[in-house]
């Protein structure tokens, strides 16, 4: 036993020779810093030569470093000497971390853009600038970041149904809890969408699955929905309306739905007549063929509108002169995931257009995403459309009508010719109100990254995304695309020449 113990010694001993052998002749000790600088690229910096080569790195272009740099200006800095090391202090300097921030929010970088937000939501490094906070908050979402895409969703719902319902859809098969729970109380609840209690069923029970335990990325979220049990009441209100073969239907659907899949489609249940836009009581006529509607010749790209820029109307009218020169070019456009839905009026989201030529009308993307069924409607007339060019980026599309002669506008201005404070007319269809046409100024001219976009206080509400923006002669100027929700008079176009490029 005594001659184990004193071997066991010996061989510890050799082990504790080895390693520090190893550590101190055997590998070389200045590459370690090396080798975390460019693993951690920038998180963790500790010497003024890790400082200046993540500060090269942030102005080569790399967004992460520039966030790295941004949060040592943020609280400030001292590197102490390490051997041939100069020490270095970094001052606290809130404006020089904002510009980092924003450098990194610009390239992409998700952190950046959540900061950038906020700050410019609430003041955090200068002045409070909303338009500037709703930009930031739009690229986060179209680069599929789901804090963003929540956020947008939460703040659309009063004005924009159609993009509410997608980012929900978009999020909910990204399997985030919280969206699948939204989506199963707006179907129960039937005010932005038709009640379906199949589908709020369906919801309830996706949301429910892992409840309390599963965690859903809203990291930073603001607002009601982001602590709430989304499988409240609505599971037991919806199984409640539904007869047990429904049940059985939606419940084995929710067992077999994985992570990337779609909203499946579900029996409809007949529930209480609700208050639906007086177009939902349209019913299209048997001779169009909804069906083929949808183009599947070839894939969805942009194709820039043939615009003549340079006709333009110079004499000054009267709003009603302006409405009955105008309105014969802004049509309702109405559009749905399905036939079925479209031919029913069922689900369907409304919107506007706006005649370019015999057979074209200009109007936004995200009407068109995801209910590629598209009519057109102007008084008692009703047209089939189909999508000839979209880009969900820049919310542009181009629809083309085969089946019937427009008229479209007599004339256009260009971005660079606006002036704020020029009066300016918006014609939509808010609310299913068709054509109706609304007064108000130009308040700014904004332009995110290539895109030039119109700040108006002419009123854009549901409905209005798509119609047109007009001066006082009748020249379009642009295609009206969104607002900022709870602000009065923040409302947007995209400028008319985006469209031709």
């Amino acid at each position: 036993m005594i001659e184990l113990r004193r071997v066991f010694r010996n061989i510890l001993s050799v082990g504790l020779i080895m390693i520090f052998l190893l550590s101190t002749n055997g590998c070389n000790t200045t590459s370690v810093p090396e080798r975390r600088i460019s693993y951690n690229s920038c998180n963790f910096i500790y010497r003024k030569k890790d400082f200046h080569e993540c500060l090269s790195q942030a102005n080569a272009g790399d967004a992460h470093a520039a966030f790295g740099i941004a949060k040592i200006y943020e609280k400030g800095k001292y590197f102490s000497s390490r051997g041939s090391d100069e020490s270095l202090s970094v001052e606290r300097d809130r404006k020089t971390a904002f510009h980092w921030y924003k450098v990194s929010a610009d390239l992409g970088y998700e952190k950046a853009l959540r900061t950038v937000f906020y700050s410019y939501c609430y003041g955090r490094y200068g002045p409070e600038n909303r338009v500037k906070a709703e930009s930031y908050l739009i690229k986060a979402s179209n680069m599929g970041h789901e804090w963003a895409m929540l956020l947008l969703a939460h703040r659309s719902e009063k004005s924009d149904p159609e993009k509410v319902m997608n980012l929900y859809l978009q999020l909910a098969s990204m399997d985030n809890c919280h969206a699948q729970g939204r989506l199963a109380e707006l179907y129960l609840e039937g005010k932005i969408v038709p009640k379906d209690p199949c589908k709020a069923y369906f919801w309830a029970l996706l949301a429910r699955v892992g409840w309390p335990s599963r965690k859903c990325p809203i990291d930073g979220l603001l607002f009601a929905t982001n602590n709430y049990d989304p499988s409240y009441s609505v599971k037991d209100k919806s199984e409640a309306t539904l007869d047990p073969e429904y049940i059985e239907v939606v419940q084995d659907a929710a067992s077999k739905w994985k992570k990337g899949q779609t909203e499946p489609d579900l029996p409809t249940v007949q529930t209480e007549p609700e208050k639906k836009p007086f177009l939902a009581k349209i019913i299209p006529p048997d001779s169009i063929k909804v069906s083929k509607l949808k183009n599947k010749e070839k894939p969805l790209e942009w194709i820039p509108a043939d615009i003549d820029l340079s006709m333009q109307l110079k004499t000054v009218l009267t709003p009603s002169q302006i409405f009955e020169l105008i309105n014969p070019s802004v049509w309702t456009v109405i559009s749905a995931s399905t036939a079925k839905n479209l031919k029913a009026m069922n689900n369907i989201s409304i919107a506007s257009a706006v005649a370019i030529s015999e057979n074209k009308l200009l109007t936004n993307y995200h009407i068109i995403e995801k209910k590629p069924y598209v009519l057109i409607k102007h008084g008692e007339e009703i047209v089939g459309v189909v999508i000839y060019a979209g880009d969900k980026q820049r919310d542009q599309c181009i629809l083309l009508s085969k089946g019937i002669k427009l008229k479209p506008v007599k004339g256009f201005r260009k971005y660079n010719q606006l002036s704020v404070g020029d009066t300016v007319y918006s014609v939509g269809s808010p609310q299913g109100l068709e054509n109706s046409l609304g007064q108000g100024l130009v308040s700014g001219k904004r332009e995110l990254g290539e895109q030039k976009i119109i700040q108006t206080t002419a009123p854009i509400s549901q409905g209005s995304s798509g119609g047109g923006l007009f001066d006082r002669a009748g020249n379009l100027i642009g295609i009206t695309t969104f607002k900022i929700i709870d602000s009065e008079g923040l409302n947007f176009a995209i400028s008319i020449e985006d469209f031709s490029q």
